[in-house]
């Protein structure tokens, strides 16, 4: 998130929905909605998050030392009217003009307050609320992760005390740091999605169990409000009203809000799929002379781009000594092909040679930490980086 640009990318929603956000998948469309609209003002800008279980005023920079993100300088004061920047936003504690008093979305609330007490908010480790629907049915996981992680996601709302324009369901979305708290849900939603071994939850008809099918209100088949041009209650929101082009009807088990955007806490794997590791390349049924290739598949799943160089012995070559994946919009799986050419036409030893020295190249990620705003770099030489036979 950009603190310094509360003008041209502030969000259409905030203060203007009739009804609080529930449940876990909303807040991905929510997030990705903003992150855009950031976007238009400055392309290379991301959506951060705040780790709840941090004090935003000891929050970790990212370089072993601490900040506090709730400072006029910043995100405004942890007690009081909001400040800064960010004060354009509220009408400075007054009534009159206020939306308060005109009903008017488009005009100011009367006010943005916190009221932070002393520490951090208590809130469960990320490994505990990932950890929560371990041990149930595939079926049931979903549904016992969706509930750990509202239930602490009150919570942190909760934090910024009593009276605070974030704690009350209905005016939270006027205070610019619920984008922070509620990047963090779809952050730890990511990673749950993300597991080692739990490639269903990525797929739309297996993510959300039991619950797929639901229908009615706030359900996973019901199109996302106010996006669709419909709220609970009251006269729908601009700019999503009448036969507006910007009206949408997608659901939960659209594509854009199951596939995890990138974090800079999500796993980044790479597996050798085929040949299998230890494994030879087999040239068989060669033509005399005829040069033939192989492909070794590595199977790349993240939000990084990875390297593979290899080298091999004679009577092999490689076609690229270095191939990139793709740049991954969004996490991804995605194969990548290193190319072993035999040409048996040319003298040499038996046909065995020695191959693969990998490493990844330094990528970036779009979510990261606030208010840090460069992700990890990927080690240099990851652990499955090998060497083995080729025949």
């Amino acid at each position: 998130m950009a603190p310094q640009r509360p003008g041209p990318t502030r969000s259409p929603t905030p203060g203007a929905r009739t009804t609080p956000l529930q449940g876990t998948h909303p807040h991905r469309e929510l997030v990705n909605r903003y992150e855009a609209l950031l976007r238009q003002s400055n392309p290379d800008v991301a959506a951060h998050y705040w780790d709840w279980t941090e004090d935003p005023r000891q929050a970790s920079d990212g370089r072993g030392g601490t900040v506090n993100i709730l400072t006029s300088a910043l995100l405004g004061t942890a007690s009081g009217l909001v400040d800064g920047p960010w004060a354009a936003l509220h009408n400075g504690g007054v009534l009159a003009g206020s939306r308060d008093q005109t009903s008017d979305p488009s005009d100011p609330p009367q006010d943005i307050t916190r009221a932070l007490g002393a520490g951090a908010p208590g809130i469960a480790s990320d490994a505990s609320i990932l950890t929560s629907s371990d041990g149930f049915p595939q079926a049931q996981q979903w549904q016992q992760f969706r509930q750990a992680l509202e239930s602490w996601h009150g919570s942190a709302h909760g934090y910024f005390g009593p009276g605070s324009t974030i704690r009350d369901a209905h005016s939270a979305f006027e205070d610019p740091f619920v984008f922070l708290l509620h990047s963090n849900v779809d952050r730890l939603f990511a990673m749950w999605q993300t597991q080692p071994g739990q490639d269903w939850r990525l797929d739309p008809g297996q993510v959300y169990g039991d619950q797929s099918n639901t229908t009615g209100p706030e359900s996973i088949l019901a199109t996302l409000q106010p996006w669709d041009g419909t709220v609970e209650f009251g006269a729908p929101i601009e700019p999503w009203v009448g036969t507006s082009p910007l009206i949408e009807h997608k659901n939960c088990r659209h594509p854009s809000v199951v596939r995890p955007p990138c974090y800079d806490t999500l796993p980044l794997t790479v597996e050798q799929v085929a040949p299998l590791p230890g494994d030879p390349i087999s040239f068989l049924d060669v033509v005399e002379n005829l040069p033939t290739a192989r492909a070794i598949r590595l199977r790349v799943r993240g939000c990084h781009e990875v390297t593979a160089t290899a080298s091999v012995t004679a009577p092999f070559t490689v076609l690229s000594t270095s191939v990139t994946s793709p740049h991954p919009d969004g996490f991804a799986q995605r194969d990548l092909l290193v190319w072993v050419l035999l040409s048996p036409a040319l003298p040499g030893p038996p046909r065995t040679g020695r191959s693969l020295s990998r490493s990844t190249r330094p990528g970036t990620c779009s979510r990261c930490r606030s208010p840090r705003r460069s992700c990890p770099t990927p080690p240099s030489e990851p652990p499955w980086s090998s060497t083995r036979p080729v025949r």
